[in-house]
């Protein structure tokens, strides 16, 4: 009965600067309110949870992996039409599409998606991306849209 409710209390949320669009911050925790406080404390913007939704923590990962391209550093990513359309989708209808529910969980995707850890902090590994050109790229498609 325990398990039950932890579980049923897990979300993945998003976070985003007030007024902005981006970046957006794709994490996980059973007080998304209480995350955006300490988040906040590090921030010079003020920030805002513009969504939230019941999820196993496998399916942060899935989104992770599913906007890589999108990475920014951490779990923080920049801002495209199919990410703003996800949380949408997350606000009107209070659950994730299937895709991100099913399935096995990408790991090591960072690595994977050309990026490269730079040092070890005691928050955990930074990554970088690697290829200026295909974010500049990935960056002259966004702003084509």
């Amino acid at each position: 009965e325990r398990q039950m409710i932890k579980a049923a209390s897990e979300k993945v949320y998003f976070i985003k600067p007030i007024g902005a669009v981006g970046p957006i911050k794709i994490g996980f925790s059973r007080w998304p309110m209480e995350r955006l406080t300490a988040l906040q404390q590090w921030s010079p913007v003020k920030l805002e949870v513009v969504a939230t939704v019941r999820a196993k923590r496998v399916a942060e990962t899935r989104l992770h992996y599913h906007f890589r391209l999108c990475w920014s550093h951490q779990e923080w990513f920049h801002s495209s039409p199919e990410l703003a359309g996800l949380i949408e989708f997350v606000k009107l209808n209070r659950r994730l599409p299937k895709q991100f529910l099913t399935g096995p969980a990408p790991k090591n995707w960072r690595h994977k998606a050309g990026m490269r850890k730079s040092h070890n902090s005691k928050d955990g590994e930074i990554y970088e991306r690697r290829g200026a050109i295909e974010r500049a790229a990935f960056q002259a498609t966004l702003s084509a849209q």
